[in-house]
């Protein structure tokens, strides 16, 4: 039977003749009918970013869609990343669109003029808030922009040299030290091609090891695209001062990451080298932490950790090893690690499961340790000397526990200061509030007195979301409630503006009215507006709740009672 109807199907596809239809309209793309034009074209709401010293408000333009001509740029896949190569940058990039600039309490802004069609990232602020660092992608690359507050002028500070593929490409010194970037290389000529003919088969070891891993995508398939990676990865430190001088710091390298010390005078620079790997992607190859001086010396080789492609499947696995480096943010230049106890697997009982450990600058002495872990080390924010706050989690048992330690003293009293199930919304007690440090780094917001610290929560509860701003007593560990959110507007504290608690800023959002920022005072109840945003899509506010009904290929509206 399928013999006979074969050619029944086949043949008139295949005799179909084809000519040239030059009378018939050109395919363009269509719009829909409205009101779905309006709804999807309207662009959103600014975002907003409010200065390190509080006294600035940016607004930053968001487009509703990104354009067809975005989304039709090529792109790479290597390494399980999507590289854009005409850009060097990454492929589908989310961007902003403009830049207004306002003093904090003024509600008219001054937009900033940029070149039509402006792709902004990478937003950093000058740690004395004095100026803002920002990328603008063109179309032959990406270039690294600067916004000057006092001037309400933005300027490039150099050409499509930025290399962006992954990470922040630009980095802030202190003062007017200007930035620590990565640039393209010079000289490195076109990307490499691939041969018609493979010069051989694709030979992968397992070096007599049983490393069960996981589905991974846009890995490494071939030489080629080790050859990809290696051109596209290819970067180098170098030094851009705020009028343009550009001064290479290093050789060409595969750099992953870059962080300077909040000192300004010592660089973190970890880079990724062979064996590549087919299996896993770039954030388990092999990779070398090296702390280099402002001349670009080495210094220091902090850790060589080899390829990580037999981290065990449990849950809470991590690499053997130093991870989660970091700078000190209390300090001038001193490094903080954490460290596997249990040889990174989870499956196996251990007493304590990871180590935090510091080093302090010229990096020639032994670490010091500071902490251990019964769960898994998740994070610490730093304070001071005698203060920091650390979690640790375990995903199997979904338990949380925050604890309060002394940076100086590793014997000393470690304070519990929350314990729960983390997947338990109503218990969470916020998370602790930062300002600038001395450094111009974020540390831990105290009272004036330093006995008190704040949490700002999400405040979740069986009524509903109302989010909250807590004061808690280091010392008896009890809690005061400073504000939180009522009724039928969402509120939530989006910075604390001093060390009591007086003064604070909410944004706040209704069905009816779109997200807006005002200032309080606790004290007196004073608010003060400070922006003034319509709403773009106003008809929205007359929409209403219904329950809609498909029976037998009808609908059924319970507001209108009708079909």
């Amino acid at each position: 039977m399928l013999r006979h109807l074969l050619p029944l199907v086949v043949l008139p596809l295949i005799t179909m003749p084809v000519s040239a239809q030059t009378d018939q309209p050109v395919s363009t793309w269509q719009n829909p009918p409205e009101p779905i034009v309006s709804m999807l074209d309207t662009d959103r709401l600014p975002a907003v970013s409010i200065s390190p010293d509080n006294q600035w408000l940016l607004e930053f333009e968001r487009r509703a869609l990104p354009p067809i001509s975005e989304l039709a740029e090529p792109w790479v896949a290597i390494a399980g990343i999507k590289v854009n190569p005409v850009t060097w940058g990454p492929a589908q990039e989310a961007s902003y669109k403009g830049i207004s600039i306002r003093p904090l309490g003024a509600l008219e802004s001054t937009p900033i003029p940029l070149p039509a069609g402006a792709r902004i990232r990478n937003l950093r602020w000058s740690y004395d808030s004095r100026y803002l660092a920002f990328t603008l992608t063109q179309a032959n690359g990406i270039e690294p922009w600067v916004l000057d507050m006092a001037r309400a002028k933005a300027s490039p500070l150099a050409g499509p040299i930025l290399n962006g593929v992954y990470n922040s490409p630009c980095r802030w010194l202190p003062g007017d030290g200007g930035m620590i970037c990565k640039v393209r290389p010079q000289g490195l000529g076109a990307p490499p091609t691939e041969a018609t003919v493979p010069p051989g088969p694709v030979i992968e070891n397992s070096q007599g090891r049983v490393a069960a891993t996981r589905t991974y995508t846009n890995l490494l398939k071939s030489p080629h695209d080790e050859a990809l990676f290696e051109y596209y990865f290819s970067a180098q430190l170098a030094h851009i001062s705020l009028d343009g001088t550009i001064t290479p710091l290093d050789e060409p390298n595969l750099i992953r990451n870059v962080t300077i010390s909040p000192d300004g005078q010592w660089l973190l620079r970890s880079t990724v080298h062979r064996p590549f790997s087919y299996q896993v992607p770039l954030g388990r190859f092999p990779v070398r932490y090296e702390v280099l001086n402002r001349q670009g010396e080495v210094i220091h080789e902090l850790a060589d950790l080899p390829l990580a492609d037999d981290i065990p499947l449990a849950f809470d696995s991590v690499r053997q090893g130093k991870r989660s480096i970091g700078w000190r943010t209390d300090q001038p230049a001193t490094l903080y690690w954490a460290e596997a106890l249990d040889g990174g697997d989870a499956s196996v009982d251990a007493d304590h499961r990871d180590g935090l450990y510091t080093l302090a600058a010229p990096f020639d002495g032994s670490p010091t340790e500071l902490w251990r872990s019964t769960l898994r080390f998740r994070g610490i924010t730093w304070s001071n000397n005698n203060l920091a706050i650390t979690t640790e989690a375990w995903y199997d048992s979904r338990q949380l526990k925050t604890w309060a330690i002394n940076p100086q003293d590793a014997n000393g009293k470690t304070t519990l200061l929350d314990e729960r199930d983390f997947q338990d919304a109503y218990a969470n007690p916020g998370s602790p509030v930062t300002m600038p440090g001395p450094y111009g780094r974020s540390v831990l917001r105290l009272s004036d007195d330093g006995t008190s610290l704040y949490l700002n929560g999400g405040g979740a509860s069986p009524e509903g979301v109302f989010p909250f701003l807590d004061r808690l007593d280091l010392t008896t560990l009890e809690k005061e409630r400073l504000w939180q959110a009522e009724g039928h507007i969402f509120s939530r504290v989006t910075r604390l503006l001093d060390n009591n608690a007086q003064s604070l800023i909410v944004r706040r959002e209704s069905q009816t009215s779109p997200g807006n920022y005002h200032q309080i005072n606790l004290a007196n109840g004073d608010e003060t507006p400070l922006t003034d945003f319509a709403d773009p899509l106003a008809w929205y506010a007359d929409v209403q709740k219904e329950i809609v009904r498909y029976v037998n290929g009808l609908f059924f509206s319970s507001k209108a009672n009708t079909v």
